[in-house]
Formats: structure tokens, sequence, C-alpha cells
């Protein structure tokens, strides 16, 4: 049934979350981090993207709590991100303009580690192991409460799901052009993580081959999307770094110069992503990926 599958789902995601948890406060690698993120969103996700298996109030309970979870973790995660893009930022500007970022990377260590602290204690806090408890026993419970859609067979729910999902992202991504702002860009970034948990999530009950197509399919979309988004989130925190510098500063006029080639070479790499999405939507929305979506997932009762 759909609360069975959502329930074995759910319990393999907090094992995730609880074997990632001590290397994450202990910050012995921000893989831990990583990986104790992405289970938290695929819960997020399943609770949105799966309806009425579950008691609505328990599941606005655990939206609540895991959002709150995600909120503990993302600032580290954030900071760790462009602290590995260091090289990288480093080979885009010219060697004369590189010193300039010292500053730079320097502030967003120290940064680093102070959000590395408040995350240890809030997920060392009593709140967290509180919300991780009540989930374990809600997800244990021997006699679960009742829910409208708790006995619907996984597949049919699975199909409608599946099917919806995959609908929305054609309609946005066929809406996408070459002046779309990047805020729209992003939601169709989400629409696609969306469709890709629901494929994952369920990709068991289908063949195999036809499953590992829509998702390297689909994944070539979010891999564009996905460094869109970061190039934009990018830029917009050295555009905030150079707002706040002192003007006229010797050791700021070198960081402003950096700054303002990175971000050139930021929005120039970001601009040409527009045309590779372009030609990955194509392969996306092609007849014979539309098709076996179509074959796949669209519910009995909808006509052909």
């Amino acid at each position: 049934t759909g609360r069975e599958a959502m329930v074995h789902i759910y319990r393999q995601l907090l094992a995730t979350i609880s074997r990632n948890l001590p290397g994450t406060i202990d910050d012995l690698d921000p893989e831990f981090l990583h990986d104790l993120r992405v289970a938290i969103r695929r819960t997020r996700s399943g609770l949105s993207l799966v309806k009425e298996v579950l008691p609505a109030e328990l599941v606005d309970t655990a939206r609540r709590d895991f959002a709150t979870l995600g909120a503990i973790t993302g600032p580290t995660r954030d900071l760790d991100v462009y602290l590995e893009q260091r090289e990288s930022y480093l080979e885009r500007l010219p060697e004369v303009l590189r010193p300039g970022l010292n500053g730079f990377f320097a502030d967003l260590a120290v940064r680093r580690r102070t959000e590395q602290q408040r995350l240890a204690r809030g997920l060392r806090g009593k709140k967290t192991r509180a919300i991780l408890a009540a989930w374990k026993r809600q997800l244990n419970a021997k006699t679960p409460q009742p829910a409208p859609r708790a006995e619907v067979p996984v597949i049919d729910l699975a199909g409608r799901i599946i099917h919806r999902r995959s609908k929305r992202v054609l309609r946005d991504g066929r809406a996408l052009h070459s002046a779309t702002p990047d805020a729209e860009v992003h939601r169709l970034r989400i629409q696609c993580k969306k469709l890709r948990y629901a494929l994952e999530f369920f990709g068991s009950l289908y063949p195999e081959d036809d499953m590992a197509l829509l998702v390297r399919q689909l994944k070539r979309l979010q891999d564009i999307l996905g460094d869109f988004n970061d190039l934009s989130v990018q830029q917009q925190l050295l555009a905030a770094t150079l707002t706040g510098l002192r003007k006229g500063a010797r050791v700021d006029l070198g960081l402003a110069a950096a700054l303002g080639g990175l971000m050139q070479s930021l929005y120039q790499e970001q601009q040409a992503l527009r045309d590779h999405f372009s030609e990955a939507f194509a392969r996306f929305a092609d007849p014979e990926t539309t098709d076996l979506y179509r074959t796949l997932f669209r519910p009995r009762e909808e006509p052909a």
C-alpha cells in the first residue's frame, strides 16, 4: 500500500540522517553534512509529494520539524560550497587580480567556523533529538492512525504523482526563454527535483531500463538548472560583499577589482547555460520520452 511504501522510504531516510549526525556535529568531513541534508530534503519532498497516506496532523508536524532541521544545517553547507569553489574562482581571474580574493575567502572561513558551532549546538540540542525520536515512534507505530489514501495501492499513487509532476516540468520548461528571470528558472529546478525524487522513490515498481533512461534525461536537465542557480546565488553573494566594502580603502580596492572580474565571469557562464538548457530540455521533451512517461504513468482512467 501507499502507507507501507512511504513508511519504508522514511525509515531508510531516517537511518541515513542518524548515520550522518555524528560526523556532521564533529565536522569530520563536509560529505557528512551533505548526505544529512539530502536525506532531510528527500523526507520533506516525500511529505509534500505523497499526500494523505499519513494523517494530516502528523504530516503537518513533520513538515515543520524537518524544515527546522533544514534551516539549522543550511548556512554551513552554503559556506562549504563557496569554500570548495576557491580554486575555480581563482582560475577565472587574471593572476594580478587573484590576491584580492584572499581576504574574501578568509572571511568565509571565519563565518563557516561560527556557523558550524551553531549547527553543532542545534543538532545536539533537545529539540533535534525530540524531532527525530517522535518521527521514529510514528514510523514504528504498531497501530497506525487512519489516513484517506493509506490503503491505496502504491502503483496507483506513484503513477499519479509522477504523471502530474512530469506534466508540470514540461509546462514550465516550455515557458522558459532567454530573458526568463532567475527566480522562475529556480522554480523549474525545484519542480525537476521533485520529479527526480518521485522517480527514485518508486523506481522499483517499473522496468529498470525505462526508469534509468528517464532519470538520465532528467539529470541532464537538473545539472544545468543546478549550475545556473548556483551561479545566480554566487553572484548575489559577491554583489552583497561588494556593496559592503569601505570606499577608498586600499585592501578593499583589490578585493573590489577581483569581485568585479569574478562576477563578470560567472555571469557569462550563466548566460551560456541558457543555451545548454534549451538543448537538454529538447531531449527531455522529445516525443519518445514524453510517450514513455504517458505509457508508464498515466492514470488508468485518464483517456489517451
